[in-house]
């Protein structure tokens, strides 16, 4: 329901004359507030199932952390600094986990602090031994302190901030930092919190770096701000049971620059794409759909696309990102992933990284 939400406002989006001001504003607060749902969502089946990390890239957690202050805390009442070693080693995370685990801590940060005050976010390289206090093996980690001035957390409340659903606040929902607890502890690290009544509250967080080189396949930080590819009429399957998110992803892929073939389900997929075999005009990229009501899911197909054309490029999507295979895609086959909801510029970066890797 929410990609076919999120294409259908995209798609008025881009339809739109460069100066309907307005309108395009308010189609930015609406996938805007998607985006809040996705999240919200994202955080239910990552506490309800265990999410683990789908998409980890090489990152630099300082540039991280420095864009979700600049994106949480602009346009407030509230100073932030960063500081972090030039040589700060890189961590292999998944970036938008991570990063919702820094929107978090600082959105109840700046709500602690109604009348302003200062954030600062410290980051260093720290060495633990295997005999160390902490619940962490021995090695090299991250480790984060994120600073506040605010009015301070009672005893009796900070023994419960990590819990499921518990929140003192009146519109609360009791996610956030149980949200943030089970995504550090996917990525093998550890969060902890200390705070003191009128002086503020301090968060440490420690994730390990990288050892080595990472995993074929894994992303690079700064992908997603490379310029994206414009499509040349390059032919693309797409797999999904809703018409309303099959109409929109292939407009949205059209206007992405591709040719679209879409498919209700993966009988439908795997004939089409014999089809364009016999023709000698291979499909560009296929993008499947996990889960299809009572018919083959995009983990069928895919087996039989293998087995017809080793070399087929398959994205898979899905919205259910605990599911084994959104987890570990290569695994099952796929080359790249797109997560519902998803935008153009989403859907071209995924496309963009299968043919690059191929």
């Amino acid at each position: 329901m929410m990609t076919a939400f999120t294409g259908k406002i995209t798609l008025a989006k881009e339809r739109l004359k460069k100066d309907a001001h307005y309108s395009e504003q308010k189609m930015e607060e609406a996938l805007g507030t998607i985006s809040l749902v996705k999240d919200l969502s994202m955080q239910l089946l990552t506490l309800s199932k265990g999410g683990v990390p789908a998409d980890k890239r090489v990152t630099q957690l300082s540039e991280l952390a420095d864009k979700a202050a600049s994106f949480i805390l602009g346009g407030s009442n509230i100073q932030h600094s960063i500081s972090s070693p030039d040589d700060l080693p890189a961590c292999l995370v998944d970036r938008g986990m991570i990063t919702q685990v820094f929107n978090n801590i600082l959105i109840n940060a700046m709500e602690a602090m109604p009348g302003g005050g200062v954030i600062r976010i410290m980051l260093e390289t720290i060495v633990l031994e295997k005999n160390t206090s902490l619940p962490l093996n021995g090695g090299t980690y991250v480790a984060i302190k994120i600073v506040d001035t605010g009015a301070g957390i009672p005893e009796e409340t900070l023994e419960s901030i990590f819990t499921p659903f518990y929140t003192t606040k009146r519109e609360g929902n009791g996610l956030g930092l149980a949200t943030a607890l089970s995504i550090i502890k996917k990525h093998k690290g550890f969060i902890d919190v200390e705070s003191t009544i009128g002086e503020g509250t301090t968060f440490f967080i420690y994730l390990p770096t990288l050892k080595e080189k990472p995993e074929t396949g894994a992303s690079l930080e700064g992908e997603d701000e490379k310029t994206l590819s414009q499509g040349m009429g390059e032919k693309i399957l797409f797999m999904d049971d809703n018409k309303d998110i099959r109409e929109c992803t292939a407009e949205m892929l059209e206007i992405a620059g591709y040719e679209v073939e879409p498919a209700a389900d993966g009988k439908e997929a795997i004939a089409l794409y014999k089809n364009a075999l016999s023709r000698n005009e291979p499909f560009y990229a296929v993008i499947l759909d996990l889960t299809i009501t009572g018919k083959m899911g995009g983990q069928e197909v895919l087996k039989e696309l293998l087995r017809i054309d080793p070399d087929v490029k398959a994205i898979v999507a899905s919205g259910y990102n605990t599911d084994p295979v959104m987890r570990d895609y290569r695994s099952y086959g796929f080359k790249g992933i797109v997560t519902k909801p998803y935008s153009i510029d989403e859907l071209r970066r995924a496309i963009d990284k299968v043919i690059s890797n191929g």
